[in-house]
Order: structure tokens, then C-alpha cells, then sequence
């Protein structure tokens, strides 16, 4: 079977049909003028990681022009005469997918539509169910989009900590500021020492604000992530402990990460996405802080340990919109309470509605089960 497809930048669009139906051609219809050389090499790659040794072209074509995209397509079934035609018109621009419709209905070639809202691949002239949607992975997504996950990205909770995590960052949302005092201290003062061991004085500051050390610090204690060694001293219990009570944010990454575990059909942290073939260390504003899968559709969540702006919302809401393209979703974990602003037509709630991005209220977790929190999210994303 020949199957042709029309090529945007929307990577599940591109690469869901063809790993889902497994067909001995695939021929892309894209604008050269729109679409790079590095990003159909990617989407290449991708497929072939799934289907060997299929036969994969791109042809060119003028997205504006109806007779060149006509004249392309007719051209390229005449290379595979002998071959079933499928034309695809789950992706591309409107001109490219109303061309390849008009002239399939016309030849009585197959059309074919994915609906990933309901997994299924169908028959859009016979009305039909052709195919179960074979879901894509992360790693096909990141293959596709150049994207890699970031060198100096945290360490990973191992699965018998993640109780633990979780009893230190419920704790650490309700006392922020205790919370950014202590991390301050310790970024300074341990930055420069690679020793696991530390003293640290009765009172910690931020903001002109004092908090005792020993308060915030019990919380670690008794989770096993520092020992207490002296009067004021202490020792992380890990080099990976050290790194995560030396960053501020990562207590909520990792808590989204570990709720999701069950939600989501893969989840990572930390992934540098890099669009543009520059030189990785440029790319350190291109991290998002988790990016996970659910029936091969992407969800990009920033995690904010502040109030967001609305820098965070158009940013995060960008990413999704750029890498994933209009099936993708976009959301921004919090500690900030989001919903008391909801009468405000001003407020932020009103540009999280506006962007189409979606938000978690941390403590939202506390009286509903992940499953709920993460579709709420997304329903206000849609």
C-alpha cells in the first residue's frame, strides 16, 4: 500500500498514521519553503525506528497551489501504479488535505482520518473504522522534534522514595518562604564544596524575613533526606539529596512527576528541546519541566512555586503550541491559589482561560485523586 500524507509541524499528525496502518510506502506531500530538511530527516528517523525498512519520500509542493499539490500527488501514484493508494488527511494545511480529499473521492482512492480523541484511524468515505490508533512515545516525539533530554537536568526520585518526596513538599508548599531561606543558604553555601556535610546557623533569612533553620530543616530529617550530626550540623544523606535541596522549584517537579506516574503513559523530567540545530548549551531557556504522554498526545507542565505571570502562561503556552502542535496541551503546576481570581476579568484566571493553557492548584491534590486533578487541567486547556 502507498500511503500519502501532507506534512505540517504537527508530529503526532505525521507520524501516528503510518506507525498505526505499517504501510510498504509513505510519500509526505510539504512545502520546502515551510518545512525544514532537519525536521523531515526527524520524522524519518521516527518512523523508521518502527517500520525498518518501509520506503519513505518527500515530495515538494506549493501549500498555496492547488495544481502543483494536484499535479504532485498524481505524479507520485504514477510511480507506484501497481500499489492500493491511501491518501491521509489528518495533517498539513487546509489547501493540501482539501486537495487530496477531492482528488481521492475523484480517482476512489482511500481516505483516511485520524481521530486520536477516540483512537481510531477511519474511512472517511465509507464512514468506517479502518485501524486501532498504535499510540506513539515520548522518545518517538522527541526523535521527531530534535529535542533531548537536558544534560544537567535533576536526578530522578527513585520509586521507594516517592512517599518521601511527597511528606517533604506538601511541607515545603505551605512554608515557601522558610522554604526559599534554607535553599538560599545552602546554594551558597555549599555551591563550591562537594562535601556532603554542612553547618548552618539558627536563623535563616529571605526577604528581610527570619525563620529558625532547625524547622524547616526537621522536615528532611525525618524523611531521611539529611542527618543531623551536631548542634547545627548536618549531612545530606546522598549526592542526589544535596542536588535537590540545593534547587528551589524541584520539590514541585518532582511531586507532578510522581502524581503522574499513574495518570500518564509516560512522564519525564527536565527535557531540553532544541528546534533550532543550535549548540545545546543555547538552549537552557528551551527546558520545559515535564513533559508527559497520554494516548500520543503531548502535555507540557511548568511548575511554578510562585504566583505565574503572564510571561509563564504565554511561554509554556507557545512550547505546546509550537512542538505539539493543536492537539496538544499546555499546563502550569502551582502553589498559588488561581481560582480566587476567577471573578476578575483581569485576572489570571481569565489569561489561563484566554490562552487555552490549563492549571493545577497544588493543594487541589490533597482532596482529589491525580487522575481528576491532571483531566481538570486539561478540560480547561481544550
Amino acid at each position: 500500500m502507498l500511503q500519502i500524507q501532507f506534512l505540517d509541524y504537527n508530529v503526532i499528525d505525521a507520524l501516528v498514521p503510518a506507525i498505526s496502518l505499517e504501510p510498504q510506502h509513505i510519500i509526505f506531500i510539504y512545502d520546502s519553503k515551510k518545512i525544514t530538511k532537519k525536521y523531515t530527516n526527524n520524522i524519518e528517523k521516527a518512523l523508521r525506528a518502527h517500520l525498518g525498512g518501509v520506503s519513505i519520500g518527500f515530495v515538494d509542493a506549493d501549500m498555496y497551489k492547488i495544481s502543483e499539490i494536484k499535479s504532485r500527488i498524481l505524479d507520485v501514484v504514477a510511480d507506484f501504479k501497481d500499489e492500493r493508494i491511501c491518501i491521509d488527511i489528518t495533517g498539513g494545511s487546509e489547501i493540501m488535505t482539501a486537495v487530496g480529499f477531492a482528488l481521492g473521492y475523484k480517482k476512489g482512492y482511500q481516505i483516511i482520518y485520524t481521530n486520536l480523541a477516540k483512537s481510531t484511524i477511519f474511512d472517511v468515505i465509507k464512514e468506517k473504522k479502518v485501524a486501532d490508533v498504535k499510540n506513539i512515545t515520548i522518545n518517538d516525539y522527541l526523535i521527531a522534534i530534535g529535542a533531548k533530554r537536558s544534560k544537567d537536568s535533576h536526578p530522578l526520585p527513585k520509586k521507594s522514595e516517592y512517599y518521601r518526596v511527597c511528606n517533604v513538599a506538601e511541607y515545603l508548599f505551605k512554608h515557601i518562604y522558610a522554604w526559599h531561606a534554607l535553599q538560599k543558604f545552602l546554594a551558597n553555601r555549599c555551591a563550591k564544596s562537594d562535601s556532603l556535610s554542612f553547618n548552618i546557623t539558627t536563623d535563616i533569612t529571605f526577604e528581610g524575613k527570619s525563620y529558625k533553620s532547625k524547622d524547616i530543616l526537621d522536615i528532611f530529617v525525618q524523611n531521611g533526606f539529611v542527618a543531623r550530626t551536631g548542634h547545627n550540623s548536618y549531612k545530606f544523606t546522598s549526592a542526589n539529596n544535596r542536588i535537590h535541596m540545593m534547587n528551589f522549584g524541584v520539590w514541585l517537579e518532582m511531586y507532578i512527576y510522581i502524581k503522574g506516574q499513574d495518570f500518564f503513559d509516560e512522564i519525564y523530567l527536565g527535557v531540553t528541546l532544541d528546534w533550532d540545530n543550535v549548540d545545546m548549551d543555547d538552549t537552557r531557556d528551551n527546558e520545559i519541566d515535564v513533559i508527559a504522554f497520554r494516548k500520543s498526545i503531548p502535555v507540557f507542565i511548568s511548575c511554578k512555586m510562585k504566583k505565574p505571570d503572564a510571561k509563564d502562561i504565554y511561554e509554556v503556552a507557545y512550547l505546546a503550541d509550537r512542538l505539539g502542535g493543536s492537539e496538544s496541551k499546555a499546563i502550569i503546576a502551582t502553589t498559588y491559589n488561581v481560582s480566587r481570581e476567577k471573578d476578575n476579568t483581569a485576572g489570571l484566571y481569565q489569561r489561563f482561560k484566554k490562552m487555552n493553557v490549563g492549571f493545577i492548584e497544588i493543594d487541589s491534590f490533597m482532596t482529589h485523586d491525580p487522575a481528576s486533578v491532571f483531566n481538570t487541567a486539561i478540560q480547561i486547556s481544550l
